[in-house]
């Protein structure tokens, strides 16, 4: 529950990074009023929610200023992941009920008919996220240069760990 929980305010946080929020945020994103790199530490606000609002409001502006796009890019940027955004959520979420199966299949165990039921669910998955994956990156391709999809890419994954950071400072583990 709790590993869902953590995915879901990730990809949360994302979407709400690139849906944008109130006309001082969008000025914010756009590249104007950032606080400095050092700001985002959970130690100096305390406040998860606004360091995460720091950590996402920062990342867009790096995607803005390391891509080169424009406003309207920008734009057609963010529609085009709401529209994946609640595939990608479900396609999340099943991963982690498998994950759960899975374990409990593996110290409880099961019949070997839940065990195939488990593998056929996994695969059925991963080939879904390979489609939407695809699909995905063929809509980006109307908006983004090849080279810049996998820049968007890298910073994707750089703001995960950011977020996956985040997470083991609050929860006392290593940051």
């Amino acid at each position: 529950m709790r590993h869902r929980l953590r995915v879901f305010l990730l990809w949360s946080a994302f979407g709400v990074l690139l849906l944008g929020g109130d006309q001082v945020g969008a000025q914010q994103r756009m590249g104007g009023g950032f606080a400095p790199r050092s700001s985002v530490d959970v130690q100096d606000t305390g406040h998860r929610s606004e360091v995460m609002a720091r950590v996402q409001a920062e990342h867009e502006r790096r995607i803005v200023q390391a891509l080169g796009i424009t406003p309207s890019q920008v734009t057609e940027l963010r529609a085009l992941l709401v529209r994946y955004r609640e595939s990608r959520m479900q396609i999340m979420m099943e991963r982690a009920q498998i994950r759960d199966e899975l374990v409990r299949h593996g110290e409880i165990g099961g019949s070997e008919g839940e065990a195939e039921r488990i593998l056929d669910r996994t695969r059925a998955l991963r080939a879904r996220e390979i489609e939407m994956q695809r699909a995905e990156e063929e809509a980006l391709l109307e908006i983004l240069t090849p080279s810049q999809i996998i820049q968007m890419q890298v910073l994707r994954n750089r703001f995960s760990e950011q977020i996956r950071q985040l997470e083991r400072t609050r929860s006392g583990g290593r940051p």
